[in-house]
């Protein structure tokens, strides 16, 4: 009996040997696979974290009162306020806090519907890390057609910066060249083709609101002056004189200022009246509507200096140049009754110094003094209102409706003025949008 314990107990002993390394490498088998799921749990468990921090709200904390959102993360170390009757959530920074710091160590609460504030979660640097790889990850899938597109879109910084140092560049040239244009213009040695030349480049630069305040004070206004009143110069280069001092004073109230100090004013109603060519008249015409749009000082100074008169007398002329002439004086009077009429209106509070300028100007009763009513009867009488284009035909009749009471005795019933617009109106169409206004107004008016 002892003798075969004897000799199973190396077998034994070898079993309990192998049956422990079996367990052994079991366990180790084991740890290895929980290793595996708890690095693939980690990593899961990270995305999750990484997108839902990406997907959260930021909330920018200020010295005032913000509501939280649920769901919405906040840094830490403010001023948390909760409603306990509506549970509505409310942070601020503390009184004391100037600029709320976040360090690199970056601490985030979030607010959730079944706790107040949850434990506070870390973003580790192995996580910024992650991050960062993600996004050169994602940087490096796109593809060459997007970046193409993205370069094709977008101007690189280098050209970018070219590009401004040519605006400032260009800015200095232009004033430059209007210098030399002037100097082109003012000089007795240039000939009728460049002087031609330069006066059209120069109506070019000076409609620009900055090229023209430029221009105006490099003294290029007396030199035009010179030009327009002078009888020395060409026709075409008076026109081109006077074309490019409208686009200098055109909606540029600076401008217009210093063109009124420098005489342009008395020039321009002279030449108006007395040249010789029509082209010239009109164009200094042009210009003196630009000088007195929007500029109630200017229009005080053009009624003094017999300029309304002046204007009034050009209906006394006939033929198809004096017409289209004609036509733009009654667009010029009736644009200054609605500015003045606007002006009473609505400038008293908002703009005092305007409302005092348009109320000393009572250009309704200089109009009716001069023969306004007459000149635009007889005016419509001998022009074929057929042939007015409807545009023309629009100003006439509301420069008509703008003087109704004031001319009422000239325009009573079955006067001249009431015949000439009920045939105005015959020759309407009411299937035009267009002219059915036309036709209305008219209509308005003859009631």
């Amino acid at each position: 009996m002892f003798g075969r314990f004897i000799f199973l107990l190396p077998v034994m002993l070898a079993f309990s040997y192998g049956a422990r390394v079996f367990a052994s490498n079991a366990e180790l088998q084991n740890d290895n696979k929980d290793t595996v799921q708890n690095l693939e749990s980690n990593e899961d468990e990270i995305e999750d974290a990484v997108e839902e921090h990406t997907n959260v709200k930021q909330f920018i904390p200020t010295k005032e009162w913000q509501i939280i959102e649920d769901g919405q993360a906040i840094p830490p170390g403010l001023h948390v306020s909760i409603d306990m009757q509506t549970g509505e959530k409310m942070a601020k920074l503390m009184e004391d806090d100037d600029q709320h710091e976040i360090t690199s160590h970056v601490a985030l609460a979030t607010v959730d519907n079944e706790k107040d504030v949850k434990e506070e979660k870390y973003i580790t640097e192995q996580e910024l890390k992650m991050r960062l790889k993600k996004f050169k990850n994602d940087a490096k899938t796109q593809s060459k057609e997007d970046v193409d597109d993205v370069k094709m879109k977008f101007k690189p910084y280098e050209e970018l910066k070219k590009d401004f140092e040519a605006i400032n560049v260009h800015i200095r040239a232009e004033a430059e060249i209007i210098s030399q244009l002037l100097d082109k213009i003012n000089s007795s040695e240039t000939g009728e083709n460049e002087l031609i030349a330069s006066l059209n480049d120069l109506e070019y630069y000076t409609h620009k609101i900055d090229s023209g305040k430029d221009f105006s004070t490099m003294g290029g206004i007396p030199i035009l002056l010179s030009i327009i009143n002078g009888t020395d110069s060409s026709i075409e280069v008076r026109q081109l004189s006077a074309r490019v001092l409208a686009s200098a004073i055109q909606l540029n109230p600076a401008v217009q200022v210093v063109a009124l100090e420098q005489g342009t004013l008395s020039i321009l109603i002279h030449s108006i009246s007395r040249d010789s060519s029509f082209s010239v008249r009109k164009s200094s015409f042009t210009a003196l509507s630009s000088l007195l749009r929007s500029f109630p000082f200017a229009q005080q100074q053009f009624l003094r200096n017999g300029g309304l008169s002046t204007l009034i007398q050009l209906f006394s002329l006939d033929g198809y140049e004096s017409d289209e002439l004609q036509i733009k004086v009654i667009i010029l009077i009736y644009d200054m009754l609605v500015e003045r009429r606007l002006s009473l209106s609505y400038d008293s509070l908002s703009n005092p110094d305007r409302f005092k300028q348009y109320a000393a100007i009572d250009l309704n009763l200089r109009l009716v003094r001069l023969g306004w009513c007459d000149s635009l009867t007889s005016f419509l009488k001998r022009t074929r209102v057929a042939q007015l284009e409807l545009d023309a035909t629009e100003k006439i009749v509301l420069s008509i409706s703008e003087l109704v009471e004031r001319c009422k005795d000239e325009w009573k019933p079955n006067s001249s003025m009431d015949r000439t617009l009920r045939v105005l109106q015959s020759r309407l169409s009411t299937n035009n949008e267009y002219e059915e206004e036309i036709y209305n107004m008219i209509e308005n008016i003859l009631n």
